[in-house]
């Protein structure tokens, strides 16, 4: 059942950890006159936590008994995904109604704008008065409308709800603004735009479009290492407002942009990335990057997941020098990029930076059988004009094996090395 915004939803908080105070707290502050918590009740029971919220604790069968005597509406789940499967099969079996935050309404930027541009063949659509809200451990912001409408476009993934990553916890009716933005806001802080090669490919074009017309407004985007590098690279920084992950404001835009939602896989993005490294060449510093003493053969290790093994020796045969890109400054791994002649990458984000190699340039980029996207930087290869193969692990199949996509994988030594041979 959906909490319901036309009357008061009487409720018991199933969770007495910390998830389930931090939603006692939000129905207490966002949800007044509309939800009333009654209580908590859990399998597993914290005694201080209770007390510092002066809550009363149930038992599951008072809380049936008080919902067979209509004195609850229904119970709310705030404890981990990982076992609300369970909670939920256990109140059907009580006869207990579960009570969730309902979608609210999603309108397309396009239906709501007061004045669109195009810029480089993208749409950039203005609409007046828009709230902006972050929430905790969220990737990107709500936005909406003061109508209480929300704002699909947010996502740089066309036609994907946005609600596939958890429901909005504040309702949208909410208009206590906590900071006035004047002037021209544009939000940048869209679904995946942490992701280094995602931010570099979906978001920072978008940025260079808006600058190359005159842009002199503010930007929304989250606050990641390698963002801030990049504002301050493009001299935007005095105008950015980062958004932390434990952001809760909320921002009142005066004039809101966003633009269409544009991606990885756009053809569009071939032109763009031609127009967006024209653009940063002017930059200071993007006009001295080749001609360095940078190794000419690299390999770009990963640190993480999906780690390549048994390649060492080839590497050492060929002269490749490894380059860890967490190590570096934004710049600095450019720099790697621009002067190499042949680089072998397991793919990862750091593929963005292929963006900077010079044409006619060989990229060998390295997948585990478990995760083979080659499309994925197709957009850079056709800008750069960039000579690309691919490497792909191919040990015979085991029922046994670790098919997790995340998972280390090894390359046969003898189909890496006649790759390089063929790029000599």
């Amino acid at each position: 059942m959906v909490i319901r915004n036309d009357r008061v939803n009487r409720i018991i908080i199933w969770g007495t950890g910390i998830n389930a105070i931090w939603w006692y707290r939000n129905f207490g502050k966002n949800y007044k006159g509309i939800v009333e918590v009654r209580g908590f009740t859990s399998t597993e029971r914290e005694e201080d936590t209770l007390i510092e919220q002066n809550m009363p604790y149930f038992d599951k069968e008072e809380v049936a008994e008080m919902y067979k005597q209509q004195i609850i509406d229904g119970v709310f789940i705030a404890v981990s995904e990982s076992i609300i499967s369970d909670i939920e099969y256990y109140l059907a079996v009580i006869g207990v109604a579960r009570l969730e935050l309902g979608n609210p309404i999603f309108v397309d930027a396009y239906e709501l704008a007061d004045k669109k541009e195009n810029i480089c063949g993208v749409d950039f659509y203005y609409i007046n008065e828009v709230s902006i809200r972050k929430e905790p451990e969220k990737a990107f912001p709500w936005v909406y409308t003061k109508e209480g409408k929300g704002i699909r476009d947010i996502s740089n993934i066309v036609g994907q709800d946005p609600t596939k990553y958890g429901k909005p916890r504040v309702p949208f009716t909410n208009n206590k603004k906590e900071q006035w933005l004047k002037g021209e806001v544009c939000c940048l802080a869209c679904q995946n735009n942490m992701n280094y090669s995602h931010f570099v490919l979906e978001v920072l074009p978008k940025i260079i479009m808006l600058e190359s017309v005159g842009y002199s407004g503010n930007y929304v985007i989250n606050d990641v290492g390698f963002i801030r590098e990049w504002v301050a690279i493009l001299g935007v920084d005095n105008r950015v407002i980062l958004l932390t992950d434990n952001d809760e404001k909320i921002y009142m835009a005066e004039t809101f942009i966003i633009s269409e939602a544009i991606n990885h896989n756009d053809k569009r993005m071939v032109s763009l990335l031609r127009i967006m490294v024209g653009e940063l060449m002017k930059k200071d510093g993007f006009d001295k990057l080749t001609n360095k003493d940078f190794p000419k053969r690299l390999f770009v290790k990963r640190v993480g997941s999906r780690k390549v093994h048994g390649i060492s020796g080839v590497l050492q045969e060929y002269g490749f020098t490894t380059m860890i890109p967490e190590n570096y400054s934004v710049i600095e791994q450019i720099e790697f990029f621009a002067n190499a002649e042949i680089v072998i990458l397991p793919h990862g984000a750091a593929g963005a930076n292929c963006l900077f190699m010079n044409s006619n340039t060989h990229l060998i980029e390295c997948f585990g059988r478990q995760y083979i996207v080659p499309r994925f930087h197709i957009r850079i290869i056709q800008a750069k004009r960039i000579k690309y193969h691919m490497v792909v692990e191919d040990y015979p199949y085991r029922a046994t094996d670790n098919r997790n996509p995340l998972a280390d994988y090894y390359l046969n030594e003898d189909v890496l090395r006649a790759v390089i041979e063929s790029c000599l």
